[in-house]
């Protein structure tokens, strides 16, 4: 049976962004080659000190969250190895970037998919709301968007 060849809509890479999920950890078993996802994220939920000072949107304030970014990719009809970078940039609520960081993706000729794992080891919050990670691959002399992935961050002050 012949592997349909499907690509992006008006993509120049032969990359595809097949899903990304935020955890506090993963897993691969070594027997099947599956992922386990530990604790799965979709908010993260901050108290403030009742009197502490407002936080400073331009430049945000350090808030120590540990959590990984996992990313499955698949290669679009290509039997020749990829080798691309993606640049995962964190946009604020406010849609200013405020972190960026590389992460490679190499993907054999015999190989068809990949997992790419990105540490978070803090954000600079700039307040409540949500914080997405684009996902910037670069191959080629070529950038495009091939993906996001979002989380919410709820801010409570104590009472």
């Amino acid at each position: 049976m012949q592997e349909k060849k499907l690509k992006q809509e008006n993509s120049t890479i032969p990359l595809e962004h097949m899903w990304s999920v935020f955890c506090t950890a993963s897993s691969i078993d070594q027997q099947t080659n599956n992922v386990t996802l530990f604790s799965v994220i979709e908010q993260i939920n901050a108290t403030r000190k009742k009197d502490a000072p407002l936080i400073d949107v331009k430049n945000g304030e350090p808030l120590p969250v540990q959590m990984e970014l996992v990313t499955l990719w698949r290669k679009l009809g290509l039997d020749e190895k990829i080798s691309a970078s993606c640049d995962y940039v964190l946009i604020s609520p406010l849609g200013k970037e405020i972190a960026r960081q590389n992460v490679p993706i190499e993907i054999s000729s015999i190989s068809k998919r990949l997992r790419t794992k990105m540490q978070i080891n803090g954000i600079r919050a700039t307040g409540p709301g949500y914080y997405t990670w684009q996902l910037l691959v670069k191959y080629k002399g070529m950038e495009e968007i091939l993906g996001s992935a979002s989380f919410e961050l709820v801010l409570d002050t104590e009472k």
